[in-house]
């Protein structure tokens, strides 16, 4: 087949289109592989659909009455709604909030309502406050240096108050006064809280919703700022189990059996730890607000196999960098050499230990293929592996063995070179969710019939 030609339209030829009117066929003209011949088809297709629908100046007046009417109808309704303090330049977008509030239209020529000039696009450009909303770092560009003095230790109080994820009415009215003295904007304000991750809905209620909470129970032990729970959930009792219970022991298996490259039916699931540890919760969650504020990637589950010991361990005190651990055993290596000479040295045993400098980097490992970090746990006779939801951000992908190197500059995590294994470099970049018991089934061979 000869190869196709490359069709590139002349200007005379571009205008002659324009002036062309197709009413015979409503199907849109062959694409081709070439950049031009694309916007040369677009240009066609725009041009014909406008010639096709002309109106007069007399008919468009009659539209724009109609509009008019049903417009000016529906605002009169709204109008027996209580009237939003917000006015017309309100950008909340809660449908509830919609319903219960009147929001008066913006006067003729609001700069909030009308079109940029010379605008020949159908797409209304975006308001100043949502544009703000979709970048956050833009939103102080409007003000002094004194301001923004202000808006940042702003700030400050309210990552403070927001802290805890709830905010009492008395904190509310100590940040409207705040607001009022230092001249805080709404606008501010609600930027300011998408940036630490919280809705406008959420801090009239005056609490956050995280629906990374599993179980009531579990909720319940997070309320300690100190509170340390495991709740098992056990094949066993399938049938005992809530919807609740079912839902969680489901979706943990699912991601163990999905992820697994070996024969799925040579395992089986028998024990679920759902993690409830507020403490380590808290860091996590202070580190995932930064990482959304710096426009990074969100949460990523992974794996991490070693001994039961170090899987209960780390369950309660959340991982330890390789220094950390290294620290600590010198610590218990010093406490347990003292004494009589003649007593021998006991060598100091760690719940959690460092294997090598770290292949890839001398951080904490993870993968995101369960039967890959199940070695590590079977290398140990141990029979249970940890899910955890880990904070990736921008990962430098290894291309060579890095032995015992710190994380490269501007980045946050490592990938092995074949995306095997991650490489967490802080603890607060971890979240431990789950203990996954599991069992091994022995490969059964069908008898030969003689």
């Amino acid at each position: 087949m000869p190869p196709k030609k490359r069709v590139i339209a002349s200007a005379d030829e571009e205008e002659a289109k324009k002036t062309k009117v197709d009413t015979t066929s409503t199907s849109p003209p062959p694409t081709t592989t070439t950049s031009t011949t694309t916007t040369t088809t677009s240009t066609s297709t725009s041009s014909s659909s406008s010639s096709t629908d002309i109106k007069t100046d007399k008919d468009k007046g009659k539209d724009k009455l109609k509009d008019d009417d049903i417009i000016d109808s529906d605002e009169e309704a709204k109008s027996k709604l209580p009237k939003c303090r917000y006015g017309p330049s309100c950008y909340r977008k809660n449908p509830e909030h919609l319903k219960e509030f009147w929001h008066p239209k913006a006067k003729s020529g609001d700069s909030s309502t009308s079109t940029s000039s010379g605008s020949t696009s159908g797409t209304t450009p975006l308001k100043k406050s949502e544009s703000k909303l979709l970048n956050p770092s833009k939103g102080d560009a409007d003000l002094d240096e004194k301001g923004a003095v202000q808006l940042e230790n702003y700030k400050n109080v309210l990552r403070i108050v927001l802290g805890k994820s709830k905010i009492s009415v008395d904190e509310k009215r100590m940040l409207r006064e705040f607001r009022k003295q230092h001249s805080i904007t709404d606008q501010h304000h609600f930027l300011a809280l998408a940036q630490f991750g919280w809705t406008e809905d959420e801090y009239d209620d005056g609490e956050r919703k995280d629906d990374n909470i599993d179980l009531e129970v579990e909720r319940k032990v997070l309320l300690d700022p100190s509170g340390f729970e495991i709740f098992w959930l056990e094949r066993k009792d399938l049938k005992k189990m809530t919807k609740e219970q079912e839902n969680v022991f489901s979706r943990v298996c699912t991601r163990f059996f999905q992820t697994m490259a070996r024969a799925q039916s040579n395992y089986i699931v028998s024990k679920v730890g759902v993690i409830a540890n507020s403490p380590l919760r808290t860091k996590f969650n202070t580190r995932l607000q930064a990482f959304r504020s710096a426009g990074k990637a969100d949460l990523e589950w992974g794996f991490h196999g070693t001994s039961e010991e170090s899987i209960s361990a780390i369950s309660k005190t959340g991982f330890l960098t390789p220094d950390e651990i290294q620290k600590l055993k010198n610590e218990k290596a010093a406490k347990t050499g003292g004494g009589k000479k003649s007593a021998p040295k006991v060598k100091p045993k760690l719940d959690i230990e460092v294997l090598d400098d770290g292949f890839f980097g001398k951080g904490i490992y993870f993968s995101f293929y369960s039967d890959y970090a199940m070695y590590y746990s079977q290398e140990r006779s141990s029979s249970q592996i940890l899910l955890s939801q880990i904070l990736v951000g921008k990962a430098y992908k290894c291309t060579t063995r890095m032995d015992g190197s710190d994380v490269m500059k501007g980045f946050d995590s490592h990938y092995s070179p074949k995306g095997n294994e991650v490489v967490i470099f802080q603890p607060d970049q971890i979240l431990p969710r789950y203990i996954i018991t599991f069992e091994e089934n022995e490969d059964e061979e069908r008898e030969q019939e003689f």
